[in-house]
């Protein structure tokens, strides 16, 4: 139990500093121009402060629930054997994996939570606006790797748990083969939901940069939604699988198997770089910044004549075809 309680320690002290680090501006304005490195789009004035905005909801909502993830579980595991129980009767062996698992469950289901607040989020105040001309798919916003990967991550972990839930030998608890079944499952199912009512979302901004940048805010969101059944698809076999060897139902090395198929996935993922996908996808040229004009002085000549050619005005060119038309 002591063991336990440290690792507990730890992943709070990883929530508050999340939660902390998103009340200092300054940390919140360098991951915006980390990802604007990354993505490579300009940023103005406007377009800078709500992205900063968005960012700094992120992380809040991400180190609530990792706080909350992390902490539940001691709720069930510190009053006794009663409820490690519900593990096995090698519980004690697992109380530092509920810890985790709900740490990262917590995080994975904060951003999911902000996800679905962003469905509902309101236009941003008044004025002129520039939409999308055509309708996106969630196949722009998400890479076909991570979402399929997410697929099948959900499908190896149920494959996992059955394996081992039917072996002969001791076996597993009822409660942590429901588990390995039934929440990975779940969580890609409501992703997917979520998933296609985040890009039927409206979405309009004031100028085209703003449209794009939103467009980069919701990919990450979308991105955040797949990282549940991800979660969920990664770290449950790994539970499960050292839970079945340590009572003897497989044997010894599968969970190292699964383990570094794990990080082979990731790497993988990493490279293909998932960040700029949305970027490669909808703006392959990236609107400029806005810039103010720079103020007029009153001529000092004549007035010029009305038929002349600043009676009609200098011509704004507007967004760029196919990408957003004027609202």
């Amino acid at each position: 139990m002591q063991s336990t309680l440290v690792l507990a320690a730890f992943t709070t002290v990883c929530a508050l500093a999340l939660l902390a680090h998103s009340l200092v501006r300054r940390f919140v304005r360098d991951a915006v121009r980390r990802t604007a490195l990354q993505v490579d789009l300009p940023l103005d004035e406007a377009t800078d402060r709500l992205v900063v905005a968005r960012f700094r909801r992120r992380k809040r909502w991400a180190g609530t629930g990792a706080l909350v993830g992390g902490l539940l579980p001691l709720a069930f595991l510190l009053p006794g054997d009663d409820g490690a129980a519900l593990l096995g009767s090698a519980g004690g062996d697992l109380r530092g994996y509920a810890v985790l698992l709900g740490f990262f469950a917590g995080t994975a289901a904060g951003l999911g939570l902000l996800a679905w607040r962003e469905t509902t989020r309101p236009v941003d105040g008044p004025g002129p606006r520039v939409a999308r001309a055509s309708v996106p798919v969630v196949e722009d916003y998400v890479t076909p790797h991570e979402r399929r990967g997410a697929w099948v991550l959900v499908g190896a972990c149920v494959a996992v748990t059955a394996w081992a839930g039917l072996r002969e030998g001791p076996g597993l608890p009822g409660a942590l083969v429901a588990l390995g079944i039934g929440l990975p499952v779940a969580a890609v199912v409501v992703t997917e939901l979520l998933l296609r009512r985040l890009v039927a979302a409206r979405q309009t901004a004031p100028t085209p940069l703003a449209l794009a940048w939103d467009d980069v805010v919701r990919a990450r969101t979308a991105r955040d939604l797949v990282t549940v059944p991800l979660t969920a698809g990664a770290y449950l076999p790994l539970v499960i699988t050292s839970r079945a060897e340590s009572v003897g139902s497989l044997p010894d090395g599968v969970s190292l198997v699964v383990l570094l198929g794990l990080l082979v996935t990731a790497g993988v993922s990493v490279l293909l770089d998932p960040r700029g996908h949305v970027r490669r996808r909808l703006w392959p040229q990236p609107p400029a910044p806005s810039v103010a004009p720079p103020p007029v002085a009153p001529p000092s000549g004549p007035a010029p004549s009305p038929s002349g050619p600043s009676a009609s005005g200098p011509s704004v060119p507007g967004p760029r075809p196919g990408a957003a038309g004027a609202l």
